[in-house]
């Protein structure tokens, strides 16, 4: 089993090199995650900004955890659906009216778009800023070598 609960209130998450002890006042929220394309994982992100991801290996023990941490602590944020979870939070329009930059939003979508850091399969996705400057400057070449000479 890849975690247990104690009196504590605490994850513990056992790995043949380390232990990862978690308290359930850390955490900021917890999503559902695919691993290999199924949803058989929780990401665990914590309100110091780090974050974990579980792979239980099949839907019977992701249930296990949820049903048992949900039971743990009623208030705590558990998203399933991150689609009407981002729209919710109005990210989108935060956006508009510059309360977040672009990189911040950049690693919103990313996140609720089940994208991570911590699973290579769903390694985060950023968009190819340099080839907008490089378009950008070809046409700036263009419009250089169009512009009439003067004497």
């Amino acid at each position: 089993q890849n975690f247990l609960f104690s009196k504590e209130d605490i994850i513990k998450s056992k790995d043949k090199e380390k232990i990862i002890l978690i308290y359930h006042n850390e955490i900021k929220e917890i999503f559902l995650r695919r691993f290999y394309f199924k949803y058989i994982g929780y990401e665990i992100f914590l309100k110091d900004g780090s974050s974990y991801l579980f792979n239980f290996f099949n839907t019977n023990n992701a249930n296990e955890f949820y049903n048992t941490i949900s039971g743990k602590n009623k208030d705590l944020l558990i998203v399933h659906d991150p689609i009407n979870y981002f729209e919710k939070k109005e990210y989108k329009l935060k956006y508009k009216k510059g309360e977040i930059n672009n990189f911040q939003y950049l690693l919103l979508i990313n996140k609720f778009s089940t994208r991570t850091y911590n699973n290579n399969s769903q390694y985060l996705v950023f968009p190819l800023i340099y080839m907008s400057l490089q378009k950008i400057f070809l046409s700036y070449q263009v419009e250089q070598r169009q512009a009439p000479y003067q004497l």
